[in-house]
């Protein structure tokens, strides 16, 4: 039997080493030194390690967080490193390698080196594990409060309903609200039947509050001179369905026009006065809470900007002329007097419509097309025009 720490030949009884002095292992220390050795990485850090990191990882690939995805990776392997490093840290005693030295065998000193990587590994894992956590839980929780500080109620006056979104879903529950305050003009002229089917002219509005009080352009109602050239009956209003664009109700209006303002800004007002019927029934509801455009309560009055995106609601005759017709495209350019040049389509039948941006708010009124050599452009007039029609008319009035 020799001494595992000089190699000192003693006997079995021999409890030190007579040379070195150093204790010699019994066979259960041995044993114990063995089983110590064979869970030399134990298996409740593996475990935590190993369950820790994967969920991490997990969460990394799913939200595309490829560097916290190799962090993980790197986490799993840390116990794996520390042993390593453990050994070449905490195995060297002066110049002499531990296992050159036979240290390993001392129980002692192989639980004290088992006890520092250990504890090395834990605190790196932690010093790792623990900001992926700050930084998946702190976006969270402030996209949670901003979606929060987000939310927009939304009223809609045809039926009084209130409904709760962020900004991203108001703008959809907006625009299907908006294209029921989107209604078709036809005037039949006074020479002609009162009947939708009459000779006439014909355009878009927008209806500006419940009452039915409509905004359109001048020059759809029929005139001559000064005079309108339409019936008694005034003209029809059709309210669109606001899934399917297609006519719903059908009511009649009175227009009303300002000779010398109108000419000037090309805009007139409608007022709804009953609904229309025939032998097959009635086409609506008289009296009635008409929807109506508002974009008061969410639109800022910012400057409109070059480019930015611009829809157009009206009823072109180049979809029939009887269906809500929706168009995209930009703001392309602005005139000389303030006008508003886009490239989204815009067809006879869309003037007096409406045109507003992503979000909803007005960007004013479609009027005419500008004709190009190879292409056109349409043209809307701003909503300081129309603030500015509306305040001349009320000076008009009072």
């Amino acid at each position: 039997m020799f001494c595992e720490k000089c190699g000192n030949s003693i006997s079995e009884e021999a409890k030190f080493c007579n040379k070195c002095g150093a204790p010699i292992l019994t066979s259960t220390s041995q044993v114990e030194l063995q089983e110590n050795k064979k869970d030399a990485l134990p298996s409740e850090l593996k475990k935590w390690n190993w369950g820790a990191s994967l969920l991490g990882w997990i969460w990394a690939i799913g939200n595309k967080a490829y560097l916290m995805a190799v962090l993980g990776i790197i986490i799993m392997l840390i116990p794996y490193f520390g042993w390593l490093v453990s050994i070449i840290l905490f195995g060297i005693k002066g110049n002499e390698w531990a296992w050159e030295s036979k240290k390993w065998d001392n129980l002692e000193h192989f639980k004290r080196v088992q006890k520092l990587w250990r504890n090395w590994a834990i605190g790196i894992t932690l010093a790792i594990l623990i900001p992926m956590i700050l930084f998946t839980v702190l976006p969270l929780m402030s996209s949670t409060d901003n979606n929060t500080a987000n939310d927009i109620e939304i009223t809609h006056k045809s039926d009084g309903v209130k409904q709760v979104a962020n900004k991203n879903q108001a703008s959809d529950l907006r625009f299907e609200k908006i294209s029921e305050t989107v209604v078709n003009i036809l005037c039949p002229y006074s020479s002609e039947p009162f009947a939708i089917d009459s000779n006439g002219t014909g355009g878009s509005g927008t209806i500006l509050d419940s009452s039915g009080l409509i905004v359109s352009n001048s020059h759809i109602i029929p005139q001559d001179g000064e005079v309108l050239d339409v019936s008694a009956d005034g003209c029809f209003v059709i309210l669109p369905d606001n899934e399917t664009g297609s006519p719903k109700e059908i009511y009649l209006a009175t227009p009303l026009v300002f000779n010398d303002l109108s000419d000037e800004y090309d805009l007139a007002f409608l007022t709804i006065y009953d609904v229309y019927s025939d032998e097959d029934g009635q086409y609506g509801q008289y009296p009635n809470d008409f929807p109506s455009f508002d974009d008061t309560n969410y639109c800022e009055d910012e400057q409109i900007k070059l480019g930015e995106n611009v829809r157009v609601l009206g009823y072109p005759i180049s979809s029939g002329g009887y269906n809500l017709t929706i168009t995209d495209g930009v703001v392309s350019s602005f005139t000389d007097d303030g006008l508003i040049l886009t490239s989204a389509k815009i067809d006879q039948g869309n003037s007096g419509g409406l045109a507003i941006d992503k979000d909803g708010c007005m960007l004013g009124i479609p009027v005419a097309v500008s004709e190009g050599q190879y292409d056109n452009l349409g043209i809307i007039i701003p909503p300081n025009m129309i603030a500015d029609f509306i305040n001349e008319v009320d000076k008009q009035l009072n």
